[in-house]
């Protein structure tokens, strides 16, 4: 079903599943530019295994003030802050495409689609990388849009942990139909399996962005060449990244990892947690750095080595997973209003697609920038589980939290209307009172006046 939405920059296309819309339990993206076509939001990506027990869901957020300058790579000129933002989501698809690839399986169809056990997946993977497990060097391959990304075999001389190699596989990316408003880059790999110790899998895409990163700048210095603008502000390619890593089996573990201040949360039945920490200058909590804004202290850039943060989060729980860029969240007045903008749009809603459509209607109203969003649940058998599971929630929120300061906020206004009364009838009575006293006032004022 495609249907549309509006918003500061026109109408965005909403893409969901056509069958089982009252029962499906899709992926949530929203991507939104506050200026159409001058965004620097990459379009959140989206990463699963075709059983969905393993995957990865990221944003990015390309940093305006540092990377306002204008670069030019494989024939694109764009702000580096934009490019930055949409390649290093491209780096992060190839990559865990790479890392989660089993080798080709037995011919049989059962065997086809049979997940392979953690250890056998990754003595696989050992056999099939044969003498380039023990080569130091970048090996070079594609990405979806035909540029060569290089990626490291190995850190240090040591080989790739279990689970992170590359080899080559017939397995190929297909279409997933996330529930989505405006782009996102979507996909189902088949025979993913994710290995046991997903924190390895974040080491070696630290170094595999080093060396993209690396490379890209190499061309862009190339075509600057000429020019001879430098700072120490500047960056040819500054972005932020928030995502998640998980598995399901054989037990569930799941990880967040990011750089800057998009963030990573997870909201279970107790509310919403922030697990990133935000990589900025001064000590304010959530609640004071929307207002405040302050500068960042770290995020992916072209200056090697980039920094990844990292945080296991215990949940067995149904959960949902969600990484955000700042757009989604720091126009709203609290983190508060932020959990109830996602909580009342899911309970005001039928279906996936509603959600998307409602979630999206309301952020885009509250923000002064571009908009990147993934929410991901994990545990719940259907949509009607996940309205009921955050029903209590939701209520909780405004009995506790919000609702006595909507109870002040609505006192407060009718205290304005009742003063915006009080000045007018103050003004409609000093007019009046004027016009009696000027009578006497003004008498002698056009006495003696020619005729």
């Amino acid at each position: 079903m495609i249907g549309c939405i509006g918003g500061g920059d026109g109408l965005r296309e909403l893409h969901t599943h056509s069958d089982g819309e009252s029962s499906s339990i899709l992926t949530l993206s929203i991507w939104s530019e506050k200026i159409n076509g001058k965004g620097e939001d990459g379009p959140p990506l989206v990463l699963l295994s075709d059983d969905r027990s393993c995957g990865v869901i990221a944003v990015s957020d390309g940093v305006g003030g540092a990377g306002s300058r204008q670069v030019q790579i494989g024939g694109e000129l764009a702000s580096g802050a934009k490019i930055a933002a949409t390649k290093l989501l491209e780096v992060l698809l190839v990559f865990f495409k790479g890392a989660w690839l089993q080798p080709r399986p037995p011919s049989t169809a059962a065997a086809q689609h049979a997940p392979m056990k953690d250890e056998q997946a990754a003595q696989t993977r050992h056999e099939q990388k044969g003498p380039a497990s023990d080569d130091a060097g970048p090996l070079p391959y594609k990405d979806i849009s035909g540029s060569t990304i290089t990626k490291p075999s190995a850190i240090d001389g040591k080989p790739s942990s279990p689970g992170v190699g590359t080899y080559q596989s017939s397995h190929q990316l297909t279409p997933y139909l996330v529930t989505k408003v405006g782009g996102c880059s979507a996909y189902l790999l088949n025979g993913a399996v994710c290995g046991p110790n997903i924190a390895d899998h974040i080491d070696v895409l630290s170094k595999t962005i080093d060396y993209a990163f690396d490379k890209m700048n190499r061309e862009i210095t190339e075509a600057q060449a000429t020019t001879r603008l430098k700072s120490k502000i500047l960056r040819n390619l500054p972005s932020t990244l928030a995502g998640w890593v998980y598995r399901t089996e054989p037990e569930r573990e799941i990880l967040a990892f990011w750089a800057g201040d998009s963030r990573c949360y997870a909201l279970d039945s107790n509310g919403l947690r922030q697990i990133s920490r935000d990589e900025a200058k001064g000590n304010y909590d959530a609640f004071e750095a929307i207002w405040a804004d302050p500068p960042l202290t770290n995020y992916i850039s072209e200056r090697t080595p980039n920094n990844i943060q990292r945080k296991h989060l215990l949940c067995d729980n149904p959960t949902i997973l969600i990484c955000a860029s700042d757009g989604a969240f720091n126009y709203l007045p609290t983190p508060m209003n932020f959990e109830r903008v996602v909580l009342s749009s899911l309970s005001s809603s039928e279906t996936m697609r509603d959600w998307a459509d409602n979630l999206a209607a309301r952020l885009l109203a509250a923000a002064g920038d571009d908009i990147s969003i993934i929410l991901h649940p994990i545990g719940f058998s259907s949509f009607d589980d996940l309205k009921d599971h955050y029903r209590g929630r939701l209520e909780q929120l405004d009995g506790d939290f919000l609702g006595p300061i909507k109870a002040l906020q609505d006192k407060q206004a009718q205290l304005e209307r009742e003063l915006a009364a009080i000045r007018a009838a103050t003004k409609e009575t000093t007019q009046e009172a004027w016009s009696r006293y000027r009578v006497t006032y003004d008498q002698y004022l056009s006495e003696g006046d020619s005729q």
